[in-house]
């Protein structure tokens, strides 16, 4: 079985931090910083990461992100959620 890997250096490039990345995908931040070091991720949650994270990427690749520094938090999770709905959006 081929191991799945995931492009956690796309958060750190953009500039999500582990706890919005949780709240995007309904974890905990723990859960998150586990699976950035390494830990094994749920096969029901892997997917969804791959998917967000190719997002995420992708938005870097063109300059959507990173997120500007000093921008308040609920102002962060409002954009990274517009990026992932337009995509979303777009792939229907």
């Amino acid at each position: 079985m081929e191991k799945v890997t995931y492009d956690f250096d796309a958060l750190a490039q953009a500039k999500i931090k582990q706890d919005e990345f949780a709240l995007l995908t309904k974890v905990s931040r723990i859960t998150v910083n586990g699976w950035i070091n390494g830990k094994p991720v749920h096969p029901a949650r892997s997917a969804l990461l791959r998917t967000y994270l190719r997002i995420f990427r992708s938005a870097l690749d063109i300059g959507i992100l990173p997120l500007r520094h000093g921008m308040p938090r609920d102002q962060r999770l409002d954009v990274l959620k517009s990026i992932l709905r337009d995509h979303l959006a777009a792939k229907k």
